[in-house]
């Protein structure tokens, strides 16, 4: 509970629910694993992420969705390399300056940690030529222990060092200044394999003395990464390829971009730093204030309402009559569905009948109007009764005057043309249903040809498109019609001398001719070969004429014909690029 407080303020100064910004939190802090032993540590870590969050979303522009993957990819490598948490929210900050987003700037926080704990042969190079030595960072132990480098070397090189080879190197393994310096390690090493290795384990001197370097890098326990980094800050500056040599291609850009303008980094780390003391509160209150935090407060006050509603029937979570409701009644449903099939399968049937009787009866309802027909049919018939009785009366008097007729059609003629109504209204249903569906199958054809992009086209153009050329293109792409140069295929049907299985008969010839004969063969150009022949030739007259008079030439119908003819290159002009764009 200590931690829901800060999580309010963050939330309402990044417009983040509750829960969403709980989860923010949560991830900061147990990212860098602060304190949270006692309720004061843990409302004391939440309130200075909370601080540290809203400060920097304040002076970088990050969203909650930036800084969330940046603890994402570089809390836990900012933890194990001491760096601190405003100096990772430092280095997204910078990077959200220059549009790179927080995914993007965790990974390359992790890149440089990565390099910043382990950096190749190479970037060691890159450092060294640039005026940083790395050894100058690490933190080396008092000695190194030889047995697991003598373990290692017999593995890896099948060379046993023997009992004296072992003694030196443990006088080399426990020099601290020998060890802390790679340049002054590795060449003792050499010569001492050098005067101890005989014979074939000579020729592994060289990877043996390398390893002892290696093992030596291994056996480094601690790297001032804030040191290392602060005396990078200058030196990337508009260094791209020491970027690159150090983090390679893909973050080096990246990394430069924060590292490389030290001032912005520095000032946004110093805000976070000594500034953002309350500050997630103060926006929260500012941000709350007026009629809109009113509006969101009463809101806020409705949920609490609703859940204390909900606890008071539930005993605070202990179990009470909504639990006791809700349990008895998942039972019942389990129970039901545990049934046999015939059972579910009548009891789901007695379901749907009713459903449809209830539907029918609301529909009767409904167009009966709620019961009004049934005062009608009373009214109609008092009225009827009122014309009998007056049919009477006028029996016995013997007289019939026209508005007493009037009076006994009106009942019928009304009722009648009511019957007629409702008999019209049911026959026109269907239509109307048909109409309807005419019109939306109409409008679902439009929209289908708007779809496929055939608007304002005929039907001609549409098949066009959907056939991909003409009916003559078609046949010739699927089945080469039209194209010389693909042969007819035979097929099996053919028959007699095409040498195909349709051949009806088997015929054996034996025995010897013997003359002479004249073989005359013609070789005659076919029409696809005609028909390049004569489109070269179009070609050749339409270049002919293009170069006799077009444009620049010395014709006489060119529009500059009156150009003078070009001269002759004396080696007089300057010739050559000018060098701009």
């Amino acid at each position: 509970m200590g931690m829901m407080e800060p999580a309010a303020q963050l939330g309402m100064s990044m417009d983040l629910t509750l829960p969403d910004a709980a989860k923010q939190m949560e991830g900061a802090i147990f990212g860098f694993k602060k304190d949270t032993s006692t309720l004061e540590a843990a409302r004391a870590a939440a309130k200075q992420t909370a601080d540290y969050q809203v400060k920097a979303a304040k002076l970088s522009g990050m969203t909650p969705e930036d800084i969330s993957q940046l603890y994402k990819f570089g809390a836990t490598p900012a933890r194990m390399g001491k760096i601190s948490e405003a100096s990772l929210l430092g280095f997204g900050g910078v990077l959200k300056k220059a549009n790179i987003g927080g995914d993007e700037a965790g990974v390359a926080f992790r890149a440089l940690m990565a390099t910043a704990q382990a950096p190749t042969a190479g970037a060691k190079t890159a450092l060294l030529a640039n005026g940083l030595n790395y050894k100058n960072y690490q933190h080396v132990p008092d000695s190194l222990a030889v047995a697991p480098f003598a373990d290692d070397v017999a593995a890896r090189y099948g060379v046993k060092l023997n009992g004296k080879t072992r003694a030196g190197l443990g006088k080399l393994f426990s020099d601290k200044d020998m060890i802390s310096d790679p340049a002054k390690f590795n060449p003792a090493v050499t010569a001492l394999l050098r005067e101890e290795l005989q014979g074939s384990d000579a020729k592994s001197l060289k990877s043996i003395a390398g390893a002892a370097g290696r093992y030596r890098d291994k056996s480094v326990n601690d790297v001032d990464t804030n040191a290392f980094i602060k005396d990078l800050l200058p030196k990337l500056a508009n260094n791209l390829p020491l970027a690159n040599s150090l983090f390679g291609s893909k973050q080096g850009s990246r990394i430069a971009t924060a590292l490389g303008d030290g001032d912005t980094m520095k000032h946004i780390i110093g805000e976070i730093e000594n500034n953002s003391e309350g500050f997630s509160e103060k926006i929260a209150g500012e941000r709350m204030a007026g009629f809109d935090g009113a509006v969101s407060r009463l809101e806020g006050a409705m949920k609490n309402l609703e859940t204390s509603i909900g606890r008071a029937f539930d005993a605070d979570g202990k179990g009470g009559a909504l639990s006791w409701g809700a349990d008895l009644l998942g039972k019942g449903v389990q129970k039901t569905a545990e049934l046999p099939s015939w059972a579910i399968g009548t009891g789901a049937a007695a379901a749907a009948g009713g459903g449809i009787y209830g539907g029918v009866k609301f529909a009767q309802t409904l167009f009966g109007g709620f019961g009004l027909s049934s005062s009608a049919v009373a009214l109609d018939g008092s009225a009827a009764a009122l014309s009998a009785a007056a049919a009477e009366l006028s029996a016995a008097s013997g007289l019939k005057s026209v508005p007493n007729v009037l009076k006994d059609a009106a009942p019928g003629a009304l009722t009648g043309g009511a019957s007629a109504l409702w008999t019209l209204g049911a026959a026109a249903l269907p239509w109307v249903g048909a109409g309807v569906a005419t019109i939306g199958g109409l409008y679902a054809m439009r929209q289908s040809v708007e779809d496929a992009g055939y608007d304002g086209l005929t039907s001609g153009q549409r098949l066009t498109l959907q056939r991909r050329g003409s009916m003559r293109d078609l046949y010739r792409r699927e089945w080469g019609y039209g194209d010389n140069s693909i042969a007819p295929e035979i097929s099996s049907t053919m028959t007699y001398g095409t040498g195909v299985g349709g051949d009806k008969g088997h015929v054996e010839v034996s025995g010897q001719v013997t003359g002479d004969g004249k073989l005359t063969l013609e070789i005659n150009a076919g029409s696809s070969l005609i028909d390049v022949a004569r489109r070269a030739e179009a070609a050749i007259r339409l270049a002919g004429t293009i170069n006799s008079s077009g444009p620049g030439s010395l014709g006489q119908s060119s529009p500059d014909a009156a150009a003078p003819s070009p001269r002759r290159d004396l080696g007089t002009s300057s010739g050559g690029a000018s060098g701009s764009w």
